[in-house]
């Protein structure tokens, strides 16, 4: 295991200067308030929807790196480039300039709006922490989202004199000492409600995140071991009956994986993005629907499944592969008095408004207008727990059980008795790249296949015999992506904007 030392980089001045943070009181309740939900639209959030120029969300990048997310055009633009492993291509150091400059500003406004915070006068000391609380949130979030890509995160400074902002990239371990501080503050502030409760993160939103951030520490680059920690967070989310895992209904349409999609107040939800329904919805058909006559919003193939990604999936026992769940290749609508069907290949379901993309007029679209874009979910908090349980206790009936509790849902026809039984009787490792298989399955729209790649540094692999096909893993560095380009160790962080 690379020792951390080895890793840190040294704190250095970027030449970079966000926007100012001279702290200014609040004028209003409302105003502090509009400040902070700035935050919510700021940054890193935005990154899971937010389209660039290349017409992908940032995030998606993790995705065709890691080869089981494709674009449309296998050997052009951002993807092509990801595709070729080219990071450091003109396309993607301009790209990458404009996440890391996003991310940054955002953290600067949260130190802003803190600073502003603590000397309003028109703010309640109870207003004042729940405001400061969220802020820290969305600071720690966005400082996390930029460790994770670059291996780096900054930290702002303020001139006394000029009230000029610089920043100054932190090493890795005091990156994440910063965002853990933010994060255990936030969480003794925040109220103990789930989001959709007021579309506000909560308790449980902080819990996540910072059971996230423990997770990942505990693997490569940083390699710490913070097994415990993030197993205490889960645990938290688990018993504070805020969320829940959202059941199967009688048919498929009422599937859990169709509640998902459709229904905005999902209990499950412990952090979510509300977007345009069309944005994400133009994820889910091919680029050239357009030409059918019926579609009413430009679509892109830019994030479409590869093959690699849907051989996961059982054919005969998991529900999340399966037609118009997770994926769909094919949709039918009315054009005139004829019934046509489209196939095309395999694309997101999970992100599909038929009113969206094929309503009548534009009052039927507009009544289809948000989405949400899913971050962190009730499931993630089981398979955290799983995983985290099994390093830091073993494979206890109780790691297996949550990671049970995933897997019976996707296989409604296998008893979760059975799937926890069998589970129960693994060693270590192999449970451990058991709860890896499930996140694969459970979360390829929650943008996470890279960096789970980032922090176990293994490459989910295709094996097939006659039972069917398993995944197995093998270490990332040496291993070839589907375009036959070899991983370096250089190629699991994004190169550092200079600018």
């Amino acid at each position: 295991m690379v020792a951390a030392s080895a890793v840190l980089v040294c704190s250095c001045r970027k030449d970079f200067e966000p926007k100012g943070r001279t702290p200014e009181k609040y004028a209003s309740e409302e105003k502090a308030l509009e400040a902070v939900q700035g935050l919510y639209s700021a940054g890193a959030p935005t990154f899971y929807n937010t389209l660039t120029s290349a017409n992908v969300p940032f995030a998606a990048l993790g995705g065709y790196l890691s080869g089981m997310i494709e674009g449309e055009n296998a050997s052009a633009g951002i993807y092509g480039n990801c595709r070729s492993l080219s990071l450091d291509a003109p396309e993607m150091s301009s790209l990458l300039q404009e996440v890391w400059t996003q991310a940054v500003n955002a953290i600067v406004q949260a130190d802003k709006i803190i600073d502003n915070i603590a000397v309003s006068t028109v703010l309640s000391d109870e207003q004042k922490s729940r405001l400061t609380a969220e802020a820290r949130f969305f600071r720690a979030f966005n400082r996390f989202y930029l460790a994770k890509t670059f291996g780096q995160a900054p930290q702002t400074t303020q001139d006394a004199i000029s009230g000029k902002v610089s920043t100054v990239n932190l090493d890795l371990a005091e990156a994440y000492s910063l965002i853990i501080d933010d994060l255990q503050r936030a969480m003794f502030d925040l109220p103990d409600v789930a989001f959709t409760t007021e579309g506000r993160v909560g308790r449980p939103a902080a819990q996540m995140l910072l059971a996230d951030v423990y997770l990942t520490m505990s693997g490569y680059p940083l390699s710490e071991d913070h097994y415990r920690q993030a197993a205490d967070m889960a645990r938290r989310i688990i018993g504070g009956g805020r969320h829940i895992l959202t059941p199967n209904g009688a048919t498929p349409d009422a599937s859990a994986y169709n509640m998902l999609r459709t229904r905005s107040d999902n209990p499950e939800y412990v952090y979510t993005r509300q977007v345009s329904a069309s944005s994400l919805a133009a994820l889910c058909l091919p680029g050239d629907a357009s030409g059918w006559g019926v579609v009413k919003v430009e679509t892109r193939s830019a994030y479409r499944p590869a093959q690699a990604l849907i051989a996961m999936y059982d054919p005969v026992e998991d529900m999340r592969g399966r037609e118009q769940q997770f994926f769909h290749s094919f949709v039918k609508y009315q054009k005139g008095e004829r019934t046509v069907i489209q196939t095309f290949a395999t694309m997101p379901y999970l992100w599909f408004n038929r009113e969206a993309l094929l309503g009548a007029d534009s009052s039927t679209r507009a009544s289809a207008q948000d989405a949400n874009v899913i971050i962190y979910r009730y499931a993630e908090a089981l398979l955290i727990a799983a995983e985290a349980i099994a390093m830091s206790e073993g494979v206890t009936a109780e790691a297996a059980g949550y990671l049970a509790d995933v897997r019976a849902r996707a296989w409604p026809k296998v008893g979760r008795g059975d799937i926890a039984a069998a589970l129960a009787a693994l060693g270590r490792e192999r449970f451990v790249e058991e709860v890896w298989v499930e996140r694969l399955r459970e979360f390829p729209f929650e943008m996470k296949l890279w960096s789970d790649i980032q922090r176990t540094r293994k490459y989910p692999v295709i094996v097939s015999d006659s039972t069917g096909n398993k995944v197995t893993f093998r270490d990332v560095v040496g291993a070839a992506n589907p375009g036959g380009i070899t991983f370096e160790q250089r190629h699991l962080l994004m190169p550092v904007p200079k600018k």
